[in-house]
């Protein structure tokens, strides 16, 4: 059973938007075209943690300012 998306990532490698999954471990990967890319270091993981635009239902900070625009014009 694949593990649940949480998020994209623009992939170095071939440019397209990779989903962003988290191992059993806690450890981030994505997976793109170029396949599945599993940074095992440190200084990878942070990357990928910088670089990650999370799923609304898994970001933890403040919403977006396009959220906040929609419904400022919305009501």
């Amino acid at each position: 059973m694949p593990r649940e998306t949480i998020g994209h990532v623009k992939c170095p490698i071939a440019g397209d938007m990779a989903e962003v999954r988290e191992d059993k471990r806690g450890k981030l990967y994505y997976l793109g075209e170029a396949g599945m890319i599993k940074p095992n270091l440190p200084a990878g993981q942070n990357w990928l943690k910088k670089q990650m635009i999370p799923l609304p239902e898994h970001n933890q900070e403040t919403p977006p300012e396009e959220e906040g625009f929609m419904k400022a014009l919305w009501g």
